[in-house]
């Protein structure tokens, strides 16, 4: 009889130990993905023939749950795997290595982003593309663009218009290149209400940087005693076509250089 029992209660308790032996292998087998290919990004590489490389990304990309020794075993929390979201865009003119970065519009469930938060920044390839994932579809973003000279204006949730801006470079120079000059006072005007002064060193080079096509007044001021102020008025004009200069004698198309005899 006693025997009996024991079978009978072995019988019983069998699909349980079962169940508990194959949730072990299965929690194995995830754990030891998620550790050695996955890591802290909770993202597994996809690659899908004739189209960029994506990733698959986990929801939510981890759960903490303990495993019962005795008895049935609760039902596991499931994990949903995604192909991760992309934003896709460009930058027209087309202009290369302009800084792409990707904002979180609000808090994440999944990711550790709250608003505000850089979710991913690239950069645009040379035909004014870029391409930015994966990330996670339960939040909006937001996607700004950048770089140095020129101005950008988004035209469309992923697009933009590019810009370049003009430069206008100032060389102070005396009687003769030995002659030491104090600072002089640089006043720079133009339409549209824009003005900027700026005091330069003893001498050298200053530079009027991120300018728009436009006429400006450029005003030089130099103090030789307490009463007597020597001043210079040129017109400059910066056309859209102009480039940043890169040596001392201008070659067309360029922004001058502007030399203040003093």
């Amino acid at each position: 009889m006693p025997s009996r029992v024991m079978g009978a209660l072995s019988t019983k308790y069998l699909p349980c130990l079962f169940l508990q032996r194959v949730i072990k292998m299965v929690l194995l087998f995830l754990s030891t993905l998620l550790g050695l290919i996955l890591g802290k990004t909770s993202f597994l590489s996809l690659v899908i023939p004739g189209t960029r490389r994506k990733k698959i990304l986990f929801y939510p990309s981890r759960h903490q749950f303990s495993v019962s020794a005795s008895g049935c075993q609760d039902a596991v929390p499931s994990i949903t795997a995604k192909m991760g979201l992309y934003l896709e865009g460009s930058v027209s003119p087309a202009t290369p290595d302009v800084r792409i970065t990707i904002l979180a519009a609000g808090n994440s469930k999944y990711a550790m982003l709250k608003k505000g938060d850089i979710a991913t920044e690239t950069k645009t390839n040379s035909d004014g593309s870029f391409f930015a994932g994966p990330l996670y579809e339960d939040i909006v973003y937001e996607v700004e663009a950048s770089k140095a000279g020129y101005h950008l204006k988004q035209t469309g949730p992923y697009s933009f218009a590019c810009q370049k801006l003009g430069q206008i470079l100032v060389h102070i120079y005396g009687e003769n290149d030995t002659e030491m000059l104090p600072a002089v006072l640089l006043s720079l005007s133009g339409e549209g209400g824009y003005r900027k002064n700026s005091v330069s060193g003893s001498g050298g080079t200053f530079s009027f940087d991120n300018l728009f096509p436009r006429s400006y007044y450029l005003r030089a001021l130099l103090k030789r005693n307490i009463n007597l102020l020597h001043q210079q008025l040129l017109l400059i004009s910066i056309l859209e076509s102009l480039e940043r200069l890169s040596s001392v004698q201008p070659v067309l198309p360029s922004v001058p250089w502007v030399l203040l005899h003093c």
